[in-house]
């Protein structure tokens, strides 16, 4: 799957920060992202954060739709948010997923591919 991302701000909890955008391509329906800082408060200073993310897709076909989770890095310098785990709920439960994420650090908007591989290749 392959969309932009829009920043929707911090999370209502406080803690995730926040982007939505409506899928393009085949699978229609909309996808929202929640990172997660790992690291100590004062950690938020580094160029390079580890995180957990949650992806929620919606999809217009609710067959469809998936939760992942994942972990990987945030390198604000660059821009690459690079993030493995797995789909643990819905479409294609149990497979690995991987997401690589490239942000604006000026504006926060970013472009964004979600590759779920199949539950064979993934054993």
């Amino acid at each position: 799957m392959r969309f932009s991302a829009n920043f929707d701000g911090v999370g209502a909890e406080g803690i995730h920060d926040v982007w939505k955008r409506e899928l393009a391509g085949e699978t229609k329906g909309e996808v929202t992202i929640r990172l997660e800082h790992m690291g100590s408060e004062m950690d938020r200073a580094k160029l390079v954060w580890p995180v957990r993310a949650m992806v929620f897709v919606a999809a217009e076909d609710a067959s469809k739709s998936m939760i992942t989770e994942a972990n990987g890095t945030l390198d604000w310098g660059t821009g690459a948010l690079s993030l493995k785990g797995t789909v643990t709920d819905g479409y294609r439960k149990g497979s690995a997923i991987e997401e690589n994420v490239t942000i604006d650090a000026r504006t926060l908007e970013g472009s964004e591919s979600l590759t779920v591989q199949s539950e064979l290749a993934a054993r």
